[in-house]
């Protein structure tokens, strides 16, 4: 996972939307950021954090990061599920280098963030069809996979 991902995401939760003890958040796909975004809303006291997603293939490993339902837009017909509500976008995360990084800094060396769990599975560059395989099992998560030939690194690694 790009430690971008994790910034944007963690900051969508935590300062552009600024979820709350008992608020209910939807979040649309977003691969390996939207699980940041999982996360820090599980963090936040979230009542229900609903994934909005056309791949329900890792629903299970995101239960770990206290999503609650998945919806699959394709099954909704007509129905638009953010009727009333307030949808918002963010530029990395709305996140204050100075300030809030520090801070997740200590949430992640302090465990709070499940960062281990974020990285379900690392391969060698040479086994790489076998990370699609286990992604397209629901065995993985997207966008996990440290290429360290490539400067990847896990997330704890970067901070």
């Amino acid at each position: 996972m790009k430690i971008n991902n994790l910034i944007s995401g963690v900051g969508a939760a935590w300062k552009a939307a600024k979820v709350e003890i008992g608020t209910r958040v939807a979040i649309f796909g977003l691969g390996a950021m939207g699980l940041a975004i999982d996360e820090r809303a599980r963090l936040c006291g979230a009542k229900r954090i609903i994934r909005v997603d056309l791949n329900q293939y890792n629903f299970e490993i995101r239960k770990k990061f206290g999503v609650t339902d998945f919806v699959n837009p394709r099954n909704m017909g007509t129905k638009l599920l953010a009727s009333g509500k307030s949808i918002m976008g963010s530029l990395f995360g709305g996140l204050k280098p100075k300030s809030d990084i520090p801070i997740l800094k200590k949430c992640c060396m302090d465990k709070e963030l499940q960062l281990d769990a974020f990285v379900t599975h690392e391969v060698e560059f040479e086994d790489i069809n076998k990370a699609f395989d286990l992604l397209h099992q629901g065995k993985s998560l997207p966008q996990t996979y440290g290429l360290r030939q490539f400067c990847f690194f896990r997330c704890s690694d970067q901070l």
